[in-house]
């Protein structure tokens, strides 16, 4: 059983607690987001079809780029900056979610 702690200790342990939080000044304004510094996890769930279809163009990707292996990771990261960038693709995306999303 471990002793009670004294006075002096618990006062030592609440200062050191004290000293490791942000002054005012550090703190984030209220109603503001801090930003995030590490990356995002996205998940999807593909059809084995679709799954299949994708590791076979990024094989042939592969082939193309004459590296050993191109990630599906990296390939759906290479698509959505295209998404955010190129406004043709951006509409094209657009009108097939339309048609998805009717059904």
């Amino acid at each position: 059983m471990t002793p009670p702690e004294t006075k002096e200790q618990r006062e030592e342990r609440m200062a050191r607690a004290a000293a490791g939080r942000r002054s005012t000044e550090q703190r984030p304004t209220p109603g503001r987001l801090a930003s995030r510094s590490r990356p995002v996890r996205t998940t999807v769930d593909l059809t084995p079809s679709l799954h299949r279809r994708l590791k076979h163009w990024a094989g042939d990707a592969a082939d193309a780029l004459d590296v050993p292996d191109v990630p599906t990771a990296e390939v759906i990261r290479a698509l959505i900056h295209l998404l955010i960038t190129d406004d043709a693709l951006n509409d094209a995306t657009l009108k097939a979610l339309r048609e998805r999303m009717k059904s």
